[in-house]
Parts: structure tokens; sequence; C-alpha cells
């Protein structure tokens, strides 16, 4: 919880071109040698680099959960801390109002979480694929990433919120 209040604070001090967030996402990856399931809230703060080329940084809160087990049921906790870059690859403007877009993101981060088997540390590396629209200083988007980790391979999916400008 300190980690969010911390990402609020620091929102505060960044220019007013760049875009605050939010999103709830799902991952499915290797936390340390298990397969696990995680549900997540996240915050993001970005900020445009040159032309179509921004940079981001983020921080999930996690719910982890074992799907070997029948019941679905949580198992632990986390954090998930990220930065990377995303770039414009298509976009198009509808009656000079609203802006819809596809956009390739790299980065990479850090997931500290609670599992089965005790306390992880997994550093990763995403690629992924943003799809949205921004109308009136509002970014609603689709994500879908691929992550690498050193157990294997994962998926994540979210929905998310920006706005600013």
């Amino acid at each position: 919880m300190k980690a969010l209040l911390v990402l609020l604070a620091l929102t505060g001090t960044a220019a007013a071109d760049g875009k605050l967030g939010w999103r709830i996402g799902g991952l499915r990856a290797p936390l340390g040698e298990r397969d696990l399931t995680t549900f997540s809230l996240g915050l993001e703060i970005e900020h445009p680099l040159a032309c179509d080329l921004r940079i981001y940084g983020e921080y999930d809160f996690l719910w982890v959960t074992d799907r070997a087990s029948d019941t679905m049921d949580f198992t632990g906790s986390g954090h998930r801390a990220g930065a990377g870059v995303r770039h414009r690859l298509l976009g198009a403007t509808a009656a000079r109002l609203i802006h819809f877009y596809v956009d390739g993101e790299l980065g990479g981060g850090m997931v500290l979480a609670s599992t089965p088997n005790g306390a992880v540390v997994v550093p990763h590396a995403i690629a992924g694929l943003r799809a949205g629209y921004t109308l009136h200083g509002w970014e609603p988007e689709l994500m879908v990433r691929a992550l690498a980790a050193e157990h294997g391979a994962g998926a994540m999916l979210g929905f998310g919120m920006l706005w600013g400008d």
C-alpha cells in the first residue's frame, strides 16, 4: 500500500504533458518454479519522449492463485514494478475527435510475491501490444503482453484507462 501512495505522490511532479492511469489485469506465468495465475490492480505514469515514442513506469498489486488446486483459492500476494517504452504502430482519427491507435511496447520489471513455495523475486522482460482510443484526454486501452522470465514464459491481459495531456 505504501508503494501505491509513493507512486501517487510522484505523479504530482509529472510534467503537464504526461499521463496517469490505472489498470486491472491477469497474468499466467512461472513465478519461481511454479506456473501461477495472478490478478492485478495497477497504476501507470507515462511521458512522451519524441514523436510517437513514450516512456512509462508502472506498479501492480498482485493476488496470487494456484490453478493446480480445484478451489482456485488465493495463496498469496505480491507486487510488480516495471518500466518500458511504447511506440505508435497504427493510428487513425475519426471526425477530428477520436484518435484510435495500436502501440507496440518493450519493457521489463520485477515481481516480488508470496507463493505456495515461499517468497520469490522474478525479473522479467515484456513485449506487447496496446489498442485503444483517445477522446478529450481520456485513453481507455486493452493490453496484451508476452512475458519472459527465468523459468519460462507467460502472458498478461489487461484493461486500463489513462488520462492527462
